[in-house]
């Protein structure tokens, strides 16, 4: 069967998946440059870390049409490498297409000594910032009972766009007043131990603040040096600790805003300029009108917001329908 999909505005020529495993190899149909093409390019994301016995045990199918594996991390690229060496792989993980306009250096009044953007869940580990008397938290919930459990008190909801997952009685706010909360704190804090890249490790730092994070794998540990970031213990009395190193380095200027968020963007641009190079490879071997470098990568650079539309992992029929109904019909699955 193909799957057609019309949208308000024209289909990309990619179309993006964050869990291979749920992929389907359904032929779809795209307009570039004014002209309709069918079967262009699958960028598949791995946004959590992934195991070796995944891949060794061949779980994941890309029998899709001109696969782009998109990886977050060097470790990860040698392991994907290793068991598919003809599938294109790339270095760029789904931090690398934060919108830097968004999330930004404000001058404002710091309040907060650390602020930690999460998920409630176990894995995140929040009971790691108990002794830290002077936080703020921002987070969501996917499962109540869970959130019921796990949730701190007195949080604040980021705009996310799944509104349906947000429990009631808790304020909501968007990405203006999200950007200000970072901005007033003086860390960001990341405590999983096993994670992918962390969309709030990137923003943390696209805003100009340091990241105290426990050792992880997965990804975000491939953006941090010694001038964004404290590596602490996995324990409380450490993260306390954490948090006077941070306030010292800033003291002495060895922790720089500018500096924190210029070298972030740096390798954003790395890693999408990575996959642009790579869409335009694979379009020059499908006999595509191959775009200029530059109108690509401005293109991609924001890829990961704006083309979950393409995300379709049910084998519906898509006619005219706005972007939240498409976001609403993913979540059915």
């Amino acid at each position: 069967m193909k799957q057609i999909v019309y949208l308000d505005y024209d289909v990309p020529i990619w179309r993006l998946f964050y869990n291979p495993k749920l992929m389907n190899n359904i032929p779809y149909e795209f307009i570039y440059d004014g002209k309709k093409y069918t079967n262009g390019i699958t960028i598949i994301q791995f946004a959590w870390n992934i195991e070796e016995s995944w891949l060794k045990n061949g779980i994941y199918n890309f029998n899709c049409p001109n696969p782009i594996i998109c990886v977050p991390s060097q470790k990860l690229y040698d392991l994907v490498k290793k068991y598919y060496p003809k599938l294109n792989i790339v270095l760029a993980g789904h931090n690398a297409f934060i919108n830097e306009n968004t999330f930004k250096i404000i001058n404002i009044e710091k309040k907060y000594d650390l602020i930690v953007n999460s998920c409630w869940a176990d894995y995140k580990r929040l009971e790691l910032t108990k002794k830290v008397e002077n936080k703020i938290y921002i987070g969501y919930s996917q499962d109540d009972v869970q959130a019921h459990r796990n949730i701190p008190k007195d949080g604040y909801m980021p705009n996310f766009e799944n509104k349906e997952r947000v429990m009631k009685n808790h304020k909501w706010i968007g990405k203006n007043k999200l950007v200000e909360y970072y901005n007033q704190s003086i860390a960001g804090g990341v405590f999983s131990k096993v994670e992918g890249s962390t969309f709030s490790s990137g923003e943390y730092l696209l805003c100009g603040i340091p990241v105290i994070s426990t050792k992880c794998e997965g990804g975000r540990e491939h953006w941090y040096n010694k001038h964004n970031s404290v590596i602490c213990e996995d324990n409380k009395d450490d993260v306390v600790k954490s948090i006077e190193i941070v306030k010292n380095k800033i003291k002495n200027k060895e922790f720089n805003s500018e500096k924190i968020r210029n070298d972030h963007i740096a390798e954003m641009n790395i890693q999408r300029s990575n996959l642009t190079n790579k869409v335009i490879e694979i379009f020059t071997k499908i006999t595509l009108n191959v775009p200029k470098y530059n109108k690509l990568f401005d293109d991609l650079k924001y890829y990961h917001s704006n083309s979950d539309t393409t995300c379709l992992e049910k084998n519906i029929e898509i006619k005219q329908i706005n972007r939240q109904k498409i976001c609403n019909e993913i979540l059915k699955l």
